[in-house]
């Protein structure tokens, strides 16, 4: 057998140590450090849905709030025209037609009776302008605050022949319209 000297078994000594501690980890460390590294990814993951849950929940509460709002202003707006506000009414109806560049001849037809019992207030409306003002009119009249229906709508094409004080549109329509009471 040969003996080691002392400087050889220091070598070994501290060779083994070294092959052990590579061993070690090479085995136990590097396998704890990947499983860190993957649970820090999944923390991390969970940590931006978390924060996304918290915005949504935010966002629905002020959501929430908005929704609340807009449904207590809508259940506080009139559906039907109260009868001491048709004049408003017809005021309103004149101030769309003007803003969608329309001349408008408004009057009262014989069935809106002035009586108690009337259930609507029956106006005639004759618009004078041009098809797409017509239609941005018929929309607003759509969306006004009240309830309305339309009864009839008549379209005529003006020609300069015809009327010559028209010349501003290319259409002339007479729409009957009846605004509900309460």
């Amino acid at each position: 057998m040969t003996t080691l000297s002392p400087k050889q078994k220091l070598y070994l000594t501290v060779g083994g140590f070294l092959i052990v501690f590579v061993l070690i980890f090479a085995i136990i460390i590097i396998p704890l450090i990947e499983k860190i590294r993957l649970s820090n990814a999944a923390i991390e993951e969970q940590k931006m849905a978390a924060e996304d849950f918290y915005q949504s929940w935010k966002n629905m509460a002020s959501l929430k709030r908005n929704y609340e709002q807009i449904r207590d202003e809508i259940a506080n707006q009139p559906t039907f025209l109260p009868k001491n506000e048709a004049l408003k009414f017809i005021m309103a109806t004149e101030k769309m037609a003007q803003e969608t560049g329309n001349r408008q001849n408004i009057s009262a037809t014989k069935d809106s009776a002035t009586t108690v019992e009337a259930t609507a207030l029956k106006l005639q409306i004759s618009l004078y302008g041009s098809f797409p003002n017509l239609l941005k009119f018929l929309v607003k009249m759509e969306n006004a605050p009240y309830f309305n229906r339309f009864d009839s709508l008549q379209i005529n094409r003006i020609t300069a022949e015809k009327d010559s004080l028209d010349k501003t549109g290319d259409v002339n329509s007479v729409i009957n319209l009846s605004a509900y009471y309460q």
